[in-house]
């Protein structure tokens, strides 16, 4: 009774096993097709994302060290040392945390200018 029923589990195994299909070669060639689709679509808007995200940081640390240098500007009555060096003279006597770079993949770095007049300082990448 028992290796009869054996018997019939592995005949029924054998059975389902058989019958199993895979997918054909096209099906899986129009499952590429859309991936691919999706992918050339997906691509450009993420790339597109990440430089607006970089263009946004790039920004905001700029506003952040204009602020920076104006504040210094209120307190000591003379702007910071020009160029690139500023950021350390705001390190230092406590106007930024610690120095700002530009963000990855954007070239140079960022640079004090101040007019002829003395009147109006600016921070840029360069």
């Amino acid at each position: 009774m028992l290796k009869s029923a054996v018997a019939s589990l592995r005949k029924r195994v054998r059975q389902v096993v058989r019958n199993k299909r895979g997918f054909t070669l096209i099906e899986i060639l129009v499952v590429v097709a859309i991936i691919g689709i999706l992918a050339a679509i997906a691509v450009p808007n993420v790339t597109r994302a990440l430089q607006t995200a970089k263009n946004n940081a790039d920004a905001a640390n700029i506003a952040s060290l204009q602020n920076a240098v104006e504040m210094y500007y209120i307190d000591k009555g003379t702007w910071p040392e020009v160029g690139t060096r500023f950021q350390t003279v705001l390190v230092n006597e406590g106007y930024l945390k610690k120095p700002v770079s530009p963000p990855q993949g954007l070239p140079g770095s960022y640079r004090l200018t101040i007019d002829a007049q003395r009147n109006i300082a600016t921070v840029t990448r360069q």
